[in-house]
């Protein structure tokens, strides 16, 4: 579970690859390598490790009762992820979900579904519209 005192959308991730266009990151502690589109350019430094913020469009999300935390593919493009909704934002119609170890994804809600009416706390699950994308901080 992320460490949610600090800030629950940051990302902190292995930086396996990356272009101008796209990025592949690994969780720490995981097998996963996320392959994302960059949103914006990669800061100067060559550090190895990056931090920001990864967004996506959800399609419809249904709160489930069992079932754990994470995201598919292990390797590759996210399509689906499972995990606990930590923070909403009705203004902005997006939810946050923590659905790996250390790792959240900021979602817009898509379905005429609104943020407001998800509860803080559940366990939700849904597919991912288009490709996720990484905002580097």
């Amino acid at each position: 579970m992320p460490n949610l005192a600090i800030k629950p959308a940051l990302v902190h991730a292995r930086m396996f690859n990356a272009d101008d266009s796209k990025i592949v990151l690994g969780l720490f502690g995981t097998e996963y390598q996320l392959h994302l589109g960059l949103a914006a350019a990669l800061p100067q430094s060559q550090a190895s490790v990056v931090t920001g913020v990864i967004q996506a469009r959800a399609q419809r999300v249904d709160i489930v009762e069992t079932g754990g935390r994470y995201i598919e593919p292990l390797q590759g493009q996210p399509r689906r992820i499972q995990g606990t909704l930590v923070a909403a934002d009705p203004g902005a119609n997006t939810i946050t979900i923590a659905c790996a170890p250390d790792c959240c994804f900021v979602c817009e809600l898509t379905a005429g579904q609104r943020a407001a009416d998800l509860p803080v706390g559940a366990l939700v699950a849904f597919e991912l519209e288009g490709a996720a994308s990484f905002q580097p901080m």
